[in-house]
């Protein structure tokens, strides 16, 4: 059985998971970079995941991300998956098959800010920041809420309280 990380992008999903992999001695996994590399074998061109986004379009990506999803075998492990991956509702419902799925929830306006932090993600405009960021908060909200088996509130917590729960919860899970 594995913990499954969803969430917006830049709430740590690959920080923490990395780092509750280590401390549960397990492996860890982030689907972005199975996306970098299976895009590499494709092309032999190095991108980041947002570049092969836009290389590729978003429906190519979304079928590309369910692909390296597919080829995982299924045991424990902890698993980071991009922000929107769990649009793709056949990447949600294997996922759902895979583990235990954690929703690190956090404020929306936190979540405003880390997204303006550095290079905009390519799935909000740049020049209408705001009216994209609801549009796309809006869409995904209901979908990790409902696709989550266990919501973690980290927008006031510190780092070594979210390890903590995380911990906590994958001892609940025998992982």
């Amino acid at each position: 059985m594995s913990i499954i990380l969803i969430g917006f992008k830049r709430v740590g999903k690959t920080t923490y998971g990395q780092k509750l992999a280590n401390k549960l001695h397990c492996d860890f996994v982030d689907s972005d970079h199975l996306v970098i590399e299976a895009y590499f074998k494709q092309t032999q061109k190095r991108k980041a995941v947002h570049q092969v986004q836009v290389a590729i379009g978003d429906k190519k990506f979304r079928l590309l991300e369910k692909e390296v999803l597919y080829q995982l075998e299924q045991r424990e492990r902890v698993l980071a998956v991009g922000g929107g991956t769990v649009l793709n509702p056949e990447s949600a419902r294997w996922l759902k098959a895979q583990g235990t799925i954690v929703y690190l929830f956090q404020d929306k306006e936190i979540t405003r800010q880390n997204l303006k932090k550095g290079r905009i993600p390519s799935f909000l405009d740049p020049d209408n920041f705001e009216e994209t960021f609801e549009r796309m908060y809006n869409e995904r909200l209901p979908i990790y809420e409902g696709l989550a088996d266990h919501i973690l509130d980290i927008s006031e917590l510190s780092e070594k309280e979210i390890l903590e729960r995380l911990s906590l919860l994958a001892k609940a899970l025998a992982l």
